[in-house]
């Protein structure tokens, strides 16, 4: 072996390791919540695995907007995080995204929710539309700042970042809400809690999730 091939060999190696370091790194303090289970989530079972993805299917007279008791929740309670996940909807289907739930059997009150459903309005969109916030007495305060709906479905991707009193929402790579500071706003419903709960909505339609992780911060 040349003095040139052994440089190679040596350099090839580095970067290897560089990479390999580079992906722990990354990874450091993720944990996988849904990648084709439910072990790792509290939920009456109304969440039915289907290969690497769970699906929420309504039982017999359930639908429309009303809300039922099968949420899927994260195990423990997360005050600061990271949570990623994949979700998609039927047509004018809804769920939500809670977190800081205080209590689980009443999220509505107890905590937060980014809602998980399409833009309904052609113009301007409200909380009621993909990436509102439902919790405060103005609403508007919690209207998602642009438009990041796609048709009912496809894919798409989340990433809730909850840090102190800020909250970011990326939605299909658009950023809905930019360190919105939660503590300059009136809570509609109890006080938020220091930390609470992670969970998905049962909205009684149906309702798609797959590659939920977490990171504390």
């Amino acid at each position: 072996m040349n003095m040139n091939t052994s440089k190679r060999i040596l350099t090839l190696i580095t970067l290897l390791s560089l990479t390999s370091l580079s992906c722990l790194a990354k990874d450091h303090g993720w944990k996988t919540i849904i990648d084709g289970d439910l072990s790792k989530v509290v939920t009456e079972g109304n969440w039915i695995v289907e290969g690497k993805t769970v699906f929420m299917e309504p039982r017999p007279g359930e639908s429309g907007w009303q809300r039922y008791g099968s949420y899927l929740w994260l195990k423990g309670d997360y005050q600061d995080f990271i949570c990623k996940f994949e979700f998609k909807f039927s047509t004018r289907g809804n769920s939500g995204f809670y977190f800081r739930v205080a209590d689980a059997a009443d999220p509505v009150v107890t905590g937060l929710e980014v809602q998980l459903t399409q833009c309904h309005k052609k113009e301007k969109i409200g909380w009621h539309d993909l990436g509102g916030i439902i919790k405060f007495k103005e609403r508007e305060v919690g209207d998602p700042k642009a438009r990041a709906t796609k048709e009912p479905g496809e894919w798409n991707t989340a990433r809730v970042t909850m840090q102190g009193n800020h909250l970011t929402v990326i939605i299909n790579d658009v950023l809905v809400h930019d360190r919105l500071d939660l503590s300059e706003h009136e809570i509609d419903g109890a006080p938020l809690a220091a930390k609470g709960k992670l969970g998905f909505q049962d909205h009684g339609m149906p309702f798609w999730l797959r590659n939920v992780r977490v990171r504390k911060l």
